[in-house]
């Protein structure tokens, strides 16, 4: 080979290192936000590496995704993060974070429970639920960024049962009969209600050191297993991995397999995984199914796990909707619904390079819709979009979605619901179409079927009438609705089959509005 076929070999080589990926786990030394914008990038110095945060990077919370600016202003210095970007000629620019205290968990077993929420573990330690909403316990507010799920069943039985601190000796939001005395496996003897934890009880548990006693985001009662029959049962899941698949020959790399692991109270159901993904116009989620998976046979843990060989280009979304066969049903006074799990991805595996002396390939991001597209409106109505800059360097990829509003025009989340003091145009002029919102629509399989529609008209001078149409798949005999005051109107039937096509509201004034498919709630989004 001549010198000058060399130089040429190391100048390629050296092109193609412009590009390179990384992936950083260590504590937080520092981080700064570029601006007060909500959706203000920045930088983070982690292991004494500087490294670029993208404008309308969220970081992952262990329930809830946390705009930038709020991490740079919120004293998380210490905290444990994993960062995984690329280097772009030489500039590390994050494509996604994780924080955390410390990324690991404890187990010990329950000596005393206080009805403030304190629970004390036999061997000193003392643990409270972070629950600002006291969905589980009498409540505790310090670091919401680091707060329990209250949507999904975050503190549970080993079957994926919620549980709780007991409030009171008779609290009916947590009532010692559904923990009949001397057992651990047993069917819940009011499966609509939470059980409470007993000493005795050996649990494992996530969560931050405060003030020398430990806030619990999540926890698991490894040693009681409480089951139910007759109505959607409930899910715990403990992986969602995604193993990635993007553009590098498939002769230099192995991908990993897509894996959700997790476990159910009921073993006669099915589970079905979709990926839930956000419009980044207006916030409106839509559900595509991706795999399912069964009980397995025998298995007295009613563990189910759903594998997929990664092997085809695809989208991404940062969660996933776990659901059963048997359909939904509120429960625990409407806090919970049994049936349903909105998961987050816990770990990416990107591909790993199979053939030695080459640089691996770049960390790809842009089959994440949520970082290629955004995620849309806020609670604010502030619109989160694309990375940027992007962390691979070069033009940023076009969005799946195209057609939407500039951010900032205020776009307004299509999953909020509007509450008696929020600022709502009034329209009087019995000329102009009015503006419909359905705010939610469920389903359940009690009595016969169970239909709750949820809807208002922006008109709230009293004048504004409601009607609704099943749609089977055609649109049925219009039905009117309740009126609830201040614009808003209710329907709700039993005995009734789940409509085929969706739903249709409509006012006397011509607005309309259709959903196709149930509502289900986010994983928690903080505003900046």
């Amino acid at each position: 080979m001549s010198l000058l076929l060399v130089a040429i070999t190391g100048l390629l080589a050296i092109a193609h290192a412009a590009v390179v990926p990384f992936t950083v786990q260590g504590a937080l030394d520092s981080a700064s936000a570029d601006s007060t914008a909500f959706n203000s990038g920045g930088r983070i110095s982690v292991n004494g590496l500087s490294i670029v945060i993208p404008q309308n990077l969220q970081f992952q919370f262990p329930a809830a995704w946390v705009p930038f600016k709020n991490v740079a202003g919120g004293g998380f210095t210490g905290m444990e993060v994993a960062v995984v970007g690329n280097y772009v000629d030489d500039v590390a620019i994050a494509g996604q974070v994780q924080i955390s205290q410390f990324l690991g968990g404890s187990a010990g077993t329950i000596a005393s429970l206080a009805f403030d929420g304190k629970i004390t573990l036999t061997t000193g330690q003392v643990l409270r639920i972070n629950d600002p909403n006291a969905v589980y316990s009498a409540g505790y507010t310090a670091r919401p960024e680091f707060t329990a799920d209250d949507e999904n069943p975050s503190i549970s039985s080993f079957s994926g049962f919620p549980m709780c601190v007991p409030r009171s000796a008779d609290d009916a939001k947590c009532p010692s009969s559904n923990r009949p005395s001397g057992q651990t496996t047993f069917t819940a003897p009011d499966s609509l209600t939470m059980a409470p934890l007993k000493p005795g009880d050996y649990i494992e548990y996530s969560g931050v050191r405060i003030n020398g006693e430990t806030l619990v985001y999540a926890l698991v009662a490894q040693n009681v297993q409480i089951l139910t029959t007759g109505v959607p049962p409930y899910i715990r899941v403990e992986e969602a991995i995604i193993g990635i698949v993007d553009t590098q020959a498939a002769a230099n790399i192995e991908n990993a397999d897509t894996r959700f692991v997790g476990y159910t109270s009921d073993d006669s159901v099915a589970i079905t995984i979709s990926r839930i993904d956000v419009s980044p116009c207006d916030g409106k989620e839509t559900y595509t199914s991706v795999g399912s998976a069964s009980i397995r046979a025998g298995d007295a843990r009613n563990k189910w796990i759903w594998r997929a060989g990664a092997s085809t280009l695809t989208k991404y979304s940062r969660d996933y909707l776990v659901t059963t066969s048997t359909g939904t049903r509120a429960t625990n006074g409407g806090q919970i619904t049994a049936g349903r799990y909105v998961q987050p991805v816990t770990e990416w595996i990107f591909p790993e390079a199979t053939v030695p002396g080459r640089i691996p390939g770049p960390n790809d991001f842009s089959q994440m819709v949520h970082l290629r597209d955004g995620t849309g409106p806020d609670d604010n109505g502030d619109v989160w979009g694309q990375l940027k800059p992007w962390p691979l360097g070069g033009t940023a990829p076009t969005p799946f979605t195209t057609n939407c509003p500039a951010p900032g025009t205020g776009v307004k989340s299509a999953s909020l619901k509007t509450g008696s003091t929020d600022i709502v145009k009034i329209i009087n002029d019995p000329t102009t179409v009015d503006t419909v919102t359905i705010d939610s629509y469920t389903y359940t399989t009690q009595q016969g079927g169970t239909l709750s529609v949820n809807a208002h008209s922006n008109v709230l001078d009293g004048s504004a009438r409601l009607t609704i149409q099943l749609n089977n798949p055609t649109a049925g005999t219009a039905i009117t609705m309740v009126n609830a005051g201040g614009g808003k109107f209710t329907y709700n039937a039993r005995s009734t089959k789940q409509p085929s096509a969706g739903i249709t509201v409509t006012s006397n004034y011509k607005g309309k509005s259709t959903k196709t498919t149930l509502s289900t709630k986010k994983r928690r989004s903080f505003s900046a």
